[in-house]
């Protein structure tokens, strides 16, 4: 598609990166029917009509996540082949389509003479499962996001941020939004009335996305020359791969050229090297922790409230505060991602996990609530800015889309995992505890293999821009 139709964002008189960041937030947020939250306040009414327990559907979302996670890094491909633009249409248009598919799932049953516990039912589940995340969760944020890292550099943290705060806040949001949108229409009504937003949505991306600000004659940053700060085989190192054949420059092959021959410079690191990295899989499972237990906590918000007395208003209450305290940090980490080394804001992640998953565990107290609240504001705003800025700062921009494929293949595949294993651990225990603890573990035994590696002088990110 001509990345000038139906007009040239040359013309326009602001750069079109700022548009850019607003489109790039707004797909992230149609996004939320495909993420845990906008399912979550819609579950006990699946629930009910379907007859499903609370375990099998946990495993049918678990196998649907799971599997669309897996299909995720060829998904990255196609956005680095085929363009944002037909990508974000096709997640749009499925997502919406699933939606649909979704209101009537007792009645798709009854037709069929499915049962609950039936595998005609439990398989059908899981297929609306892979549909609904690889559509949402996985495609639709995996290139609003990858879009907005190909259109700055320098301003990428804070813009970054920016969007990662409006997303914040408008996921926090959305459990009290849904809930009074299904009071308004329905459980059914509500996600017809999604599936026709989106539509909408997805005809808006195909016409106003676009995947790089060189494809319309423009610059990253509005004009911004970038230089490469380091020598190219440093991104290379332990890998026995030959830099000279790296793209450079956001597409250009070849020979690396003398500098004063280049207006703009981009080290873009192939996804093969990128995942060879150990600063890739450190900061991959540092977001996944978060998607993990993240995903877990919200899909149970309600029950896991109601084992420590709380009302299910007041338990999805608290993301409000959560998403007060991820914007002011969303910020600051946006700042500091293109400034302060990168293992010190992994680490920082580290320890708002471990205090957000301990909290509750004591969430009858106010002391429980304010951990939760602290720590999760605080990992919340440190996961925009590093799922959005740091990957094109360490890996370039051209092969951005595979190599954030495999990033959201595991928090996708992580966020599968969590429900179940909380939904595991109240099936045999009779509550979320263990479950808890062990969150708590993760994020802990990651920050000491960090510190010891540190200790005996090992650059956790070498091989990285």
């Amino acid at each position: 598609m001509d990345p000038r139709f139906p007009f040239d964002p040359a013309r326009l008189p602001v750069f079109y990166g700022w548009v850019v960041a607003l489109l790039s937030t707004a797909g992230v947020l149609a996004s939320i029917p495909g993420q845990t939250m906008g399912l979550s306040v819609f579950t006990d009414s699946v629930l009910g009509a379907t007859g499903f327990s609370r375990l099998a559907f946990s495993n049918a979302y678990l196998v649907g996540t799971v599997a669309s996670g897996l299909m995720l890094p060829l998904g990255g491909q196609w956005i680095d082949r085929l363009g944002v633009r037909p990508v974000a249409f096709f997640a749009c248009a499925l997502l919406g389509g699933t939606l649909l598919l979704l209101s009537s799932v007792d009645g798709m049953f009854a037709v069929f003479g499915w049962s609950a516990g039936g595998v005609g039912a439990a398989l059908s589940m899981c297929l609306l499962f892979f549909l609904l995340r690889f559509s949402g969760q996985g495609l639709l944020t995996l290139t609003s996001r990858t879009m907005l890292g190909r259109w700055f550099d320098k301003k990428r943290g804070l813009v970054a941020a920016g969007s990662g705060a409006l997303v914040g806040f408008g996921f926090s949001a959305a459990p009290l939004i849904l809930l009074w949108w299904i009071e308004r229409s329905g459980w059914r009504g509500a996600w017809r009335e999604m599936a026709v937003g989106l539509l909408v949505t997805g005809v808006v991306a195909a016409l106003l996305f676009r995947d790089r600000p060189e494809d319309v004659g423009l610059e990253v940053d509005g004009g911004t020359t970038l230089t490469v700060d380091e020598d190219l085989e440093r991104a290379a190192e332990g890998s026995g791969l030959d830099v000279r054949g790296w793209d450079v420059g956001g597409g250009a092959s070849g020979e690396v050229p003398d500098e004063n021959e280049m207006a703009v410079k981009v080290l873009d690191v192939p996804r093969a090297v990128a995942i060879r990295t150990l600063g890739f899989w450190l900061l991959t499972i540092t977001i996944s922790i978060q998607a993990l237990v993240g995903t877990a906590l919200t899909f149970h918000i309600v029950d896991l409230g109601a084992e420590h007395g709380l009302a299910a208003q007041q338990a999805v209450r608290l993301f409000l505060p959560m998403s007060m305290v991820s914007i002011g940090v969303g910020f600051l980490v946006g700042w500091l991602v293109d400034r302060a080394p990168m293992v010190r804001l992994v680490q920082l992640m580290l320890v708002a996990e471990a205090l957000a998953f301990f909290g509750p565990i004591h969430l009858g107290a106010l002391p429980g609530k304010a951990a939760m609240v602290v720590g999760w504001g605080i990992a919340g705003g440190c996961y925009g800015p590093l799922t959005v800025a740091a990957l094109p700062r360490l890996f370039g921009r051209a092969h951005l889309g595979a190599i954030s494929g495999v990033m959201t293949m595991c928090l996708v595949i992580a966020s599968a995992l969590g429900p179940a294993i909380f939904a595991f651990s109240r099936a045999t225990s009779g509550s979320y505890e263990a479950a808890l603890w062990g969150s708590v573990a993760l994020p802990a035994g990651l920050l000491a293999v960090t510190v010891v590696a540190e200790l005996r002088g090992r650059d956790l990110f070498a091989g990285t821009g």
